[in-house]
């Protein structure tokens, strides 16, 4: 049986965008990312670690990644991808509690 977080959680869209750390570019960051004082580092590494990225279910084509950084603390980062696969980063934070559910159905994936 499915609890009620897993069920959402199927509503939303796994991306088609798959990050092994390492394997990607360095993404842009917009200034945007920078606001909540989140260093590149970490959503870099949020991003290259991040096992199932997920599409914004408004439909905007912004991707959220969510997962831990290097010292394990849960952090929210948000981005588009090109065409050409390259990402850039708008939005980045600390987990805020309404995507706490998200965030530990994705962390099964590890």
């Amino acid at each position: 049986m499915h609890s009620p977080a897993a069920e959402l959680l199927d509503t939303l869209v796994v991306s088609d965008i798959i990050f092994r750390e390492g394997a990607v570019d360095r993404p842009d960051i917009r200034p945007s990312a920078l606001r909540h004082g989140i260093s590149e580092e970490r959503m870099g590494h949020v991003v290259g670690t991040c096992p199932m990225p997920l599409d914004h279910p408004n439909g905007s084509g912004l991707v959220i990644y969510l997962g831990p950084d290097q010292r394990g603390f849960p952090l929210e980062v948000a981005g588009f991808q090109d065409d050409a696969g390259h990402v850039t980063l708008i939005h980045a934070m600390r987990l805020h509690p309404s995507y706490r559910w998200m965030y530990e159905e994705v962390m099964r994936w590890l």
